[in-house]
């Protein structure tokens, strides 16, 4: 077996305060040093997950100038507003919300199509957080009007029963009624596209604010009001009657594209480990039921990844496996989304210390099952480690074997990091760890070795990266092969290994492999 200390495993020095974004654990900072152009240009990566922020500043654009979040689609019932009611434009426009509506000059006559967003249609944690800071506002308001009665019944008056507003204002200071902020949504026809336009400061005047196209076309965005702050797109289907507005419902989408591939600076140490790729949201994490996810849900994003185009996915979501052996009823989708050339990198899960307690779809054959690690600058920055150990996975990773004699677990990656979120949250980023962490990393490894190998004309297929990153990779000194799968991949040893596939067309013979192993080593092979 392979050994390698802390050292072998760190290619270049890294300063401690990267390991908040560790890109060098895996030898990505020395790769893309040695190798700029293959940062994951050409590259597209689905993010399968709760949506992505389409306005966080640090998911804009590829170092090379190009639009980095180039898709959106939607696999839940989320996001889905029912734009049917149809009005004329004309003198007394009458909005859902009850107020009257000025188009300004985004349209002058004709039908437009109406809709409403309340409190219920946001993330169930901005749902929180406005209804907190307007009952924090109302309870000031509410002290001093108990204080006005208080000196007035001191003067010895007391309030007009018989003035509806005074009784109206009683009412009111009685008890919090939790109301939040409504905003009216006109869909019209510009030419032969679909515009979407809402009224984010809830004032009336939509000619102020910005008309949206289809995302997919435009790039289009928007900030649904400051007390909000939710960067939405849009799209518009069923002839306007219906509009999808796409949003990260949680943050965890966010936070997980973040690591795969932000890009804020040249050598920012808040970049993704692959500023280059182009990036596709798919929700798969559901709002209105808590987040969590389905097969079907997780079947169309697999066809909706392939359709967009996306060589790489990432799925930091799982779930219990009853039986542990690959059959999972979602796992045909992912089996015939390799056979299109999609690679699925997912999450293990958090289940661990325990042996066998890996989950769906980590199960599953075709995708790479990541366990969550912890290299010594991490240790030190996230965790005030005074003497940190040799990379070490966290307790909570979920680990191998499955029941069948499989691994379990494909490799480890470094699962904690600093990356972004979704502005509603009211922060750029924080620091999450999980295997929700480790599998975007593996998946921004993925394309840049993909990216690496479209460049060099190497094999690119899936069965051909799978096989180099298994052959680069070292065992972790502290854990058998049986907790850490084929251990941690190194980016030049993964090129390298790469490099010497070329030519081998059967990827079944491991004595053909071993054969074209660059390093000579024959027991980094496994059969899963």
């Amino acid at each position: 077996m392979l050994l390698a200390s802390a050292l072998l495993l760190h290619a270049l020095p890294q300063q401690s305060l990267h390991g908040q974004m560790p890109k060098e654990d895996l030898g990505v900072a020395a790769f893309l040093a040695a190798n700029p152009d293959y940062d994951g240009r050409g590259i597209r990566v689905a993010v399968l997950d709760t949506g992505i922020d389409p306005g966080h500043p640090f998911l804009q654009v590829t170092p090379d100038g190009r639009r980095k979040l180039v898709d959106w689609y939607d696999a839940t019932t989320d996001g889905r507003l029912d734009t049917s009611h149809v009005a004329n434009v004309g003198s007394g426009l009458i909005g859902l919300s009850g107020r009257a509506l000025d188009l300004g000059g985004h349209v002058g006559s004709g039908e437009v199509h109406l809709g409403r967003i309340g409190t219920e249609f946001l993330p169930p944690d901005l749902q929180h957080r406005l209804t907190d800071e307007r009952e924090e506002e109302w309870g000031k308001e509410a002290a001093r009007y108990r204080e006005a009665i208080t000196r007035l019944e001191s003067q010895g008056t007391a309030v007009d029963e018989e003035s509806a507003s005074e009784m109206e204002s009683q009412r009111y200071y009685e008890s919090f009624s939790g109301q939040g902020p409504v905003y009216d949504v006109v869909v019209f026809q510009d030419g032969s596209d679909w515009k979407v336009v809402i009224d984010s400061d809830e004032d009336g005047d939509l000619g102020e604010e910005k008309a949206l196209g289809d995302f997919r076309a435009t790039g289009d965005w928007a900030t649904l009001g400051d007390e909000t702050n939710l960067n939405y797109a849009v799209k518009v289907e069923d002839g306007g009657n219906r509009v999808i507005l796409f949003f990260d419902t949680h943050g965890h989408g966010t936070h997980v594209a973040g690591i795969i591939g932000s890009f804020d600076s040249a050598d920012s140490r808040l970049n993704g480990i692959a500023p280059g790729v182009e990036l596709v949201a798919i929700k798969i994490g559901d709002g209105k039921v808590g987040g969590s996810t389905s097969g079907f849900a997780v079947a169309k994003a697999m066809d909706m990844a392939v359709e967009a185009g996306c060589q790489v996915a990432n799925m930091s979501f799982g779930g219990p496996s009853f039986y542990a052996d690959g059959n999972e009823p979602d796992s045909w989708v992912i089996d015939e989304a390799r056979k299109r050339g999609l690679l699925l990198v997912t999450s293990a899960g958090n289940e661990g210390p325990s042996l066998t307690t890996v989950g769906s779809p980590g199960t599953t054959e075709s995708a790479l099952s990541i366990a969550a690690a912890v290299w010594p600058d991490t240790q030190k920055v996230n965790y005030g480690s005074l003497n940190p150990s040799e990379p070490v996975l966290f307790d909570f990773s979920s680990r191998g074997p499955l029941p069948t004699g499989d691994l379990g677990i494909d490799f480890a990656a470094p699962g904690a990091a600093l990356s972004a979120l979704p502005s509603w949250t009211l922060a750029k980023g924080e620091n999450w760890n999980g295997t929700s962490m480790a599998a975007p990393q593996m998946a921004g490894v993925v394309a840049l070795l993909h990216c690496a190998a479209l460049q060099e004309e190497l094999p690119s297929g899936p069965d051909h990266l799978e096989r180099a990153l298994r052959l680069s990779a070292r065992k972790l000194p502290q854990h058998a092969w049986v907790e850490v799968g084929h251990g941690a991949i190194e980016m030049t040893r993964a090129l390298e290994a790469l490099r010497g596939l070329e030519g081998v067309a059967d990827l079944e013979q491991d004595f053909d492999i071993a054969i074209q192993n660059p390093f000579g080593v024959g027991e980094g092979i496994y059969l899963r």
